[in-house]
């Protein structure tokens, strides 16, 4: 009888030096830079930030020190190191970002302010002795109700009584009477009351009232005829 062996031979692989991760290809030096966004375009008075990316041949981001410059102040204003641009009069310019050898640029476009819907006067009511200056400020606003810059031109019904600056709203107090200071912006007008009174006048409130009758006890009450006015028209006012 002849006997047959089957041998069976098992090759076994070794692996060396156990698993290994890809090495990242290190960052390269900075070869441009890009700003976002590319452009503004602002209304006299607001401001707006331009952000700055460096990048290497692969395109990127690398870290790298920015220093930015406006073409005309006078225009545009910008950070030196932080990229927020500041509206200041109408017209173009560029802003320039640099880092080292390397520079970008975004256009920024500045129109003039929204053209003023309404005017307020602060205080509404002046009084002031004679010889006495204080200042009035007026403000402006848009149709959309957001503050907007307007040039003001001041002036008075009786410079007899009271004058005011043309640009400034400095009123100065000339004798006794009455008049009325008008602020305008173009076709857009305010006016404020200026009272002006002698340098001994004495002026007494009274402390206390007493009604038979009244509406409530607080408004169109009896003492709503005491302290200083405040009700300054004739209309159906609960102060009176």
């Amino acid at each position: 009888m002849r006997r047959v062996f089957a041998v069976i031979a098992a090759t076994a692989l070794l692996a060396c030096g156990g698993d290994t991760e890809p090495t990242a290809t290190p960052l390269g030096p900075a070869v441009g830079l890009s700003i976002s966004p590319p452009g503004l375009s602002l209304i006299v008075g607001e401001y707006g930030v331009l952000a700055v990316r460096a990048f290497d041949s692969k395109d990127r981001r690398v870290s790298a020190s920015f220093e930015w410059s406006s073409a005309d102040p006078t225009i545009a204003s910008v950070g030196r190191t932080d990229g927020i641009v500041t509206a200041i009069a109408a017209g173009t310019t560029t802003v320039t970002v640099t880092a080292g050898t390397l520079s970008a640029t975004a256009s920024v476009s500045v129109r003039p302010p929204n053209p003023p819907f309404e005017l307020f006067i602060s205080p509404a009511e002046l009084t002031l002795v004679a010889g006495a200056v204080e200042r009035l400020s007026a403000q402006a606003y848009d149709v959309a109700g957001k503050l907007t810059s307007a040039s003001i031109e001041w002036s008075s019904a009786d410079p007899g009584v009271a004058t005011v600056g043309k640009t400034d709203g400095i009123v100065t107090a000339i004798a006794v009477g009455s008049t009325t200071v008008t602020a305008a912006a173009g076709v857009v007008r305010a006016s404020a009351t200026v009272r002006v009174e002698p340098d001994n006048f004495f002026v007494q409130w009274a402390i206390g009232a007493v009604g038979s009758t009244e509406f409530s006890p607080t408004d169109w009450s009896a003492m709503q005829a005491t302290g200083e006015p405040n009700v300054t028209g004739c209309t159906d006012d609960f102060r009176a």
